[in-house]
Formats: C-alpha cells, structure tokens, sequence
C-alpha cells in the first residue's frame, strides 16, 4: 500500500509505538489502527454517556454537548426503552430500587403520574 503523504517531522516514542502495536490486530498497518482509534474517538466524543471502569475506580461521564433542548420525547422515550429492556434485569431493579428508596425522587415520579 502506497501512502500519499511523508510527515518526516512526526515522530513517536517507543513506549507510543509499542502500544500501537499492542492494539493491532493481524494484517493491520499503523494506518488501520490510527484510523480506528480516531473513529472511535469521533464516537466516544459524540456520546452521551461514558463508564470508565478502572482498577479500583470507576467514572460515568455525561456529555452534554447536544443540548437537553434538542431531545424530542422519541428521544427520551427510545433512550428509557434501551436502557430498561437491557438483557440484565439487575441493573433495572438496582435503579428503580434506588428511586423508590429516594424520596425526593419518588414525589417527582408520583408528581409526574399525577399529572
């Protein structure tokens, strides 16, 4: 494969080289991999919600670059349908559980149904 461009000032370290490497899959160039890495950046920056799950550690990021003014109903109603039809009823049951046993939560859910 013949690449268009030379960068001959673009330099990495070993250490970036070898996680490059690291990441590659079979039959994979540096391209390939750079390539991935910067669509799944596009994805990552364009999401809503991002868990990091570190040793010891965890992190829930929301994004709120697409303005809470830009979701329609559909969109609230398709992301609460995702969420509780998730194959792991666990996660559902520790969610409402928490609501329940919240009790400012709860007068607004009971103010919602009200209304």
């Amino acid at each position: 494969m013949k690449y268009p461009v030379v960068f001959k000032s673009v330099k990495i370290s070993d250490e970036t080289h070898k996680k490059l490497q690291s990441i590659g899959k079979v039959k994979e160039t540096f391209d390939d991999v750079i390539k991935r890495l910067l669509d799944n950046y596009s994805k990552e920056k364009d999401s809503l919600i991002r868990v990091l799950k570190l040793p010891g550690k965890r992190n829930i990021e929301i994004n709120f670059t697409k303005q809470e003014n830009d979701w329609t109903d559909k969109d609230y109603d398709l992301f609460v349908k995702k969420i509780f039809s998730m194959d792991e009823a666990k996660w559902r049951d520790n969610v409402l559980k928490r609501i329940a046993n919240n009790e400012a939560w709860f007068e607004e859910i009971l103010r919602f149904r009200n209304e």
